[in-house]
């Protein structure tokens, strides 16, 4: 069964300079190549701190954080046939590659001509600039940015998955991916802080 998308959500924005939770932030409307999750935990790093202090120029008010995990909620029109409603994913940083500018051309010059945001001027950094973070219920993301999660990682461990993929994510080939990733997660469980996760939207007050 489908679960029923609300039109508002719960956010852990950041609103003049100082974060604020918000019970009436509109859940955003899926347009082509995108795809809704719903939210199961996300993380803050360094980079979040920056945001909160400024050094990226967002534009606030700004739902921020870059590391979540959750499942597909809804699929916008266009998206790749692989991924379904109710995959258990994480989603990357960076996406929306261009294609046109010089760290694209760069890139594709010697990945077989293809570009990847990760190198692209005009890039996207969720939770950091132009695409709302996963402080929040539900986020969006592109289908070149997401990746699915096998049922035996937690989602609180999403961090150490993408950690390992990150040089080279695997976009369209999420099995053969997987098992680098799982492989050494397996092996080193005791490693693995509690402080990783950082709660669900369901704890919050």
């Amino acid at each position: 069964m489908v679960e029923k998308i609300p039109k508002k959500m719960k956010a852990l924005r950041l609103v003049n300079e100082n974060y604020k939770l918000q019970n009436d932030v509109h859940v955003p409307v899926l347009e082509k190549g995108q795809i809704l999750v719903k939210l199961a935990a996300s993380g803050f790093c360094h980079t979040d701190h920056m945001v909160y202090e400024g050094a990226f120029k967002t534009k606030l008010p700004f739902t921020g954080s870059h590391e979540p995990t959750g499942s597909v909620a809804a699929l916008g029109p266009g998206v790749f046939d692989e991924w379904k409603v109710g995959d258990r994913v994480g989603v990357y940083l960076f996406s929306r590659a261009c294609g046109t500018c010089g760290g694209c051309k760069g890139y594709s010059a010697t990945h077989e001509g293809k570009p990847r945001a990760r190198y692209c001027d005009n890039k996207t950094m969720v939770g950091i600039s132009g695409a709302e973070g996963c402080f929040a219920e539900y986020m969006i993301t592109t289908d070149d940015a997401i990746l699915k999660i096998p049922e035996a990682i937690p989602f609180e461990c999403k961090y150490f998955l993408l950690f390992y993929l990150s040089q080279e994510p695997m976009m369209h080939a999420p099995g053969l991916a997987l098992e680098c990733g799982t492989s050494e997660i397996s092996r080193s469980p005791q490693h693995i802080p509690e402080s990783v996760s950082s709660g669900t939207p369901d704890s919050w007050p």
